[in-house]
C-alpha cells in the first residue's frame, strides 16, 4: 500500500512539473530558449535510437564507476591509517579539507597540463570523491571505537582483527550511503569534467555537440538521460550488497 502511495505521489509530482513546463514553454514561444516537453521527448527518442547512444552512456558511467571504486579503496585506506595514527590524521584531514575547498575547474585545468583527457576526468573525479569518502568513514570509525572502547580495553586484539570482526560489519550502513552519495556526485561532476576536458565520447561530449548546434531540446534530452542513468546506477549500487550476500551464502 505504501509503495503504491509513493508511486502515486511521484506521478502527481511529475504531472505538475510537466504542466508547469508546458505552460512556461507556451508563454516563452521560443524553442531555443525553452522547448516544449514533446520536443524534448522526441529528441530523447532520436538519441536513444542512435548507434552512438549506448557507447556514450557506458563511457560516462564507466568513468563514474572507476572513480567511485578508486575513491572507496583509497578513502578506506586513508581513513584506516588516520584512525591508527593521530599524527597522520592531523595531516590528512587538513590536506583533504584543502582539496575540498579547491574549485573543480581549477583541478581540471591543472590536471590537463600533466595528463591526457581521459585520465584527467578520472583523476578530477577521484580528487572530488576521496575527501567525502575519507571523512565519512573516519567519522564512523571514531564512533565505533567510542562505542566499543571498553570491549577493546578488556579484550585487546590486533587492529586487523578488530577491523574484520567489529569495524567492517558495523560500517555496512555507512559504506552503502557513501557509495550512493559518491556515485551521484560523480555523475554530476563527471559530465562537467567531460565537457571541459573535451573527451572524445560520453554524455558530456554529446551535450556539448547539441549546445553547439543550438539544440536546446537535445541538451535537455541528454540531461534527462543523465538523470535516468544516475538513478539506474544508484539502484545498481544498492543491489550489490544483496548479490554479494547471496553469493557468499
Amino acid at each position: 500500500m505504501k509503495a503504491w502511495k509513493s508511486r502515486l505521489e511521484w506521478a502527481g509530482f511529475f504531472a505538475v512539473l510537466l504542466l508547469i513546463w508546458q505552460i512556461s514553454a507556451t508563454i516563452v514561444a521560443n524553442d531555443i530558449i525553452l522547448p516544449q516537453p514533446f520536443q524534448v521527448f522526441a529528441a530523447m527518442l532520436m538519441q536513444g535510437t542512435d548507434p552512438a547512444f549506448w557507447p556514450a552512456v557506458f563511457r560516462t558511467l564507466g568513468r563514474v564507476v572507476a572513480a567511485v571504486i578508486l575513491a572507496l579503496a583509497s578513502g578506506l585506506f586513508l581513513a584506516l591509517m588516520a584512525h591508527l595514527c593521530r599524527h597522520l590524521e592531523f595531516f590528512l584531514t587538513r590536506l583533504l579539507l584543502v582539496l575540498r575547498s579547491v574549485p573543480n575547474i581549477a583541478f581540471i585545468i591543472l590536471v590537463l597540463f600533466w595528463m591526457n583527457r581521459e585520465t584527467a576526468v578520472l583523476v578530477v573525479l577521484w580528487l572530488l570523491l576521496v575527501p567525502v569518502v575519507y571523512s565519512s568513514l573516519l567519522e564512523r570509525m571514531a564512533e565505533i571505537h567510542e562505542e566499543h572502547k571498553d570491549l577493546f580495553h578488556v579484550f585487546p586484539q590486533p587492529w586487523y582483527i578488530r577491523m574484520k570482526a567489529v569495524f567492517l560489519p558495523e560500517m555496512q550502513g555507512t559504506w552503502s550511503a557513501v557509495i550512493v552519495t559518491s556515485s551521484s556526485l560523480a555523475c554530476k561532476a563527471g559530465v562537467m569534467a567531460e565537457i571541459l576536458c573535451q573527451v572524445p565520447a560520453g554524455i558530456g561530449r554529446s551535450m556539448q555537440s547539441a549546445r553547439f548546434a543550438l539544440d536546446t531540446a537535445g541538451v535537455m534530452g541528454w540531461t534527462i538521460w543523465l538523470l535516468l542513468s544516475a538513478f539506474a546506477l544508484d539502484a545498481f549500487w544498492k543491489q550489490v550488497p544483496r548479490w554479494l550476500e547471496r553469493t557468499l551464502k
